[in-house]
């Protein structure tokens, strides 16, 4: 066999390394996108992203007055690690840019909704007190599964659970959502339940979708999204019934609102019942009181009298 000039992994690392180095563009970048998975922990680390194009960036401060969707022109150089073969710019300096596309579909599609009465309180439905049979949409052995479950579970809430494995993220879960909001819908159930764990930004951005958005307004049945944030509301959260942040969240409420109920339902008995005693120990006392007037006045006691009265006579 002819002997290769084959070169090691370490060896084209370190040769791509060298160019990228030697390379005054590469060094020198001013470069524009928008803010996606930003994270500030000690660093700002976050991606720019244009259409479905994305490249990862950090910033080595947490000085960082940005957030996701806008827009910057960032400048840095290019950077390979050669560990997993992955570039990353880092950045030395970031400057707005304007508004970025997606914030700015997201705010046109949020005053079409508002329009169209899609985040009117008076358009929402009641949340059952207790409600029996739920649907849940979600993904298999997720996490949210798992997490919904464990709380119903442990506070031993009696119910029936009609489960939808559906996508969470990604272009294909929005049918995949829609498709499960149809069928469960179907079932005439008390409550339905769309939720999934944490993610970024970008993983969270289905629940923007106008299709999802039509679908839960048209829904009979009452519907709770634990989209797995506390910040950013997405469109679906604010079209549905009642929102919370957790898929374990979701769960405790729908537990705390059948206990707070069956409270209410114990101290209104106790009511009734207190009221039934007092009326029945009213109408004692006035039963006794007729009795002492009608044994006052009792015929048989005249005619005694009278008797009395005669005898004396008599003798």
């Amino acid at each position: 066999m002819k002997k290769l000039n084959a070169i090691t992994v370490k060896q084209l690392s370190k040769y791509l390394k060298s160019v990228i180095k030697e390379d005054f563009i590469l060094n020198n970048i001013f470069i524009v996108g928008e803010i996606v998975n930003l994270r500030v922990t000690m660093f700002s680390y976050f991606s720019l992203k244009e259409d479905d194009d994305t490249i990862s960036c950090v910033k080595f401060d947490n000085d960082f007055d940005f957030s996701d969707g806008d827009k910057v022109l960032i400048k840095g150089y290019l950077n390979l690690y050669t560990k997993d073969s992955r570039y990353q710019i880092i950045v030395k300096d970031v400057q707005e840019y304007g508004v970025g596309e997606s914030s700015i579909i997201l705010k046109k599609l949020k005053e079409k909704l508002l329009k169209k009465g899609y985040f009117d309180n008076d358009n929402k439905k009641n949340i059952p007190n207790i409600p029996y049979k739920i649907g849940l949409i979600t993904g298999l052995n997720s996490a949210a599964y798992y997490d919904f479950f464990k709380v119903l579970s442990d506070n031993n809430y009696n119910c029936q659970v009609y489960y939808y494995n559906s996508l969470v993220q990604g272009k294909s879960a929005e049918i995949d959502i829609v498709n499960g909001l149809d069928i469960l819908d179907e079932y005439k159930l008390d409550l339905i339940v769309l939720t999934r764990g944490g993610g970024s930004k970008e993983d969270l951005s289905i629940f923007n979708s106008e299709l999802i958005a039509d679908k839960i307004f048209e829904l009979n049945t009452p519907i709770i999204t634990a989209i797995g944030h506390d910040i950013d509301l997405s469109i679906s959260d604010l079209v549905s019934d009642k929102f919370l942040s957790t898929p374990t969240k979701a769960a405790e409420y729908i537990v705390r609102q059948n206990v707070k109920y069956k409270e209410n339902l114990y101290k209104i008995n106790r009511f009734i019942n207190q009221n039934i005693q007092n009326i029945i120990a009213n109408f004692e006392k006035s039963l006794k009181l007729i009795n002492s007037k009608i044994e006052l006045n009792n015929p048989k006691n005249i005619i005694l009298e009278r008797e009395y009265y005669f005898n004396n006579k008599k003798k």
